[in-house]
């Protein structure tokens, strides 16, 4: 006969189940809401990352000294910018064309240290290289990524908040307007295989409205695409670009901007569950050693996961909202006068 006063009788082990259950739904339940769930990623990825990666400090411009030489890790101001909600467009679509999951890698930065750069254009699959323009070997690897059938795009010095240097014919604020478009255009002369642009640093540029029409007019005058790396949440370049019917989409996730193999792991594994979700998303990475060595191992492993990788261009052109439905482009005034309200 069970003895009910014993504490391991058939009443005191219900009730402890019970108690059990109770927390694990109460666990459950506070897991659905944490912001890496699924649903969350990209919301959480796009505004919280701000201008890091301007302030990596394994990246100069004069040296491309990549690494650090006492330690793997590279320290970086953890000061996330959060965005007000109203920044988040609403528009950019959710929903594959195609049952396929497609994502596109965007590695910034080619045109500075030989190595690092060979080591990049090395790497397998539809990769696509944002060369820094008046680089050193900005021509070098423009016609090794040509060769290869890589995709080329001009990767535009801006100005950002932290008064980090621009280099020849960089983009900024205190420009003119014919002084700023002369500046981009002679980039994008200096690139001819480039078929779309991005924005190196920017997170001061992104946020004013007439620099940004500038940028869109001058792409639409040669009918590239613009990919807006969002290093502000605060960023305004995607809205413009898509007010002025440029085919357009923002990054997902930087790769890199911890560059240890644990961190680069961790926003990889981010980008395929958002790819996943929405069925295709960007990632931007850059030739650091640990970057090219974690790349080599897991590309050609994306098709075991159902993914494929494709050029910027493919998503852009498939999934730009202002190309998915018919959509009357802003003019110019329009816009400047919605944006200074």
């Amino acid at each position: 006969m069970l003895d009910f006063r014993s504490p391991f009788s058939l009443h005191s082990r219900v009730i402890t189940l019970g108690v059990l259950l109770h927390f694990i739904l109460l666990n459950l339940n506070a897991n659905a809401h944490s912001p890496s769930s699924d649903r969350d990623l990209h919301k959480h990825d796009a505004t919280i990352e701000s201008d890091l990666i301007e302030l990596n400090p394994s990246f100069d411009q004069n040296t491309f000294n990549l690494e650090k030489s006492n330690s793997d890790t590279v320290n970086i101001e953890e000061t996330a910018v959060k965005s007000s909600p109203n920044k988040k467009p609403s528009s950019e679509p959710s929903i594959s064309k195609s049952n396929s999951i497609k994502i596109a890698i965007i590695i910034d930065d080619i045109g500075y240290g030989h190595e690092h750069g060979l080591a990049a254009m090395s790497l397998p699959g539809a990769l696509t290289f944002a060369i820094i323009p008046h680089s050193p070997e900005a021509d070098f690897f423009a016609d090794i990524a040509k060769k290869q059938q890589k995709e080329v795009i001009l990767h535009a010095p801006m100005s950002n908040v932290h008064n980090i240097p621009l280099g020849k014919n960089g983009l900024s604020e205190s420009m003119d307007e014919g002084r700023f478009k002369e500046a981009l255009n002679l980039s994008l002369d200096s690139l001819p295989y480039a078929i779309g642009m991005n924005n190196h640093m920017g997170s001061l540029l992104t946020q004013k409205a007439l620099p940004m029409e500038w940028v869109m007019q001058a792409l639409q005058k040669r009918s590239l695409y613009f990919i807006d790396s969002r290093t502000t949440p605060e960023s305004i370049a995607w809205e413009t670009a898509q007010a002025f019917n440029i085919p357009s989409l923002q990054r997902d996730v930087f790769l890199d901007h911890t560059p240890t193999t644990e961190f680069i792991s961790q926003q990889f594994n981010k980008l395929t569950q958002i790819a996943k979700r929405k069925g295709y998303a960007i990632g931007i990475g850059h030739p650091y050693p640990k970057t090219i060595d974690y790349l080599k191992q897991q590309l050609p492993q994306l098709k075991q996961q159902n993914i494929e990788l494709v050029p910027a261009s493919t998503l852009v052109f498939d999934h730009s909202p202002n190309l998915m439905s018919p959509k009357k482009t802003k003019s110019v005034a329009q816009f400047t006068k919605n944006n200074l309200q």
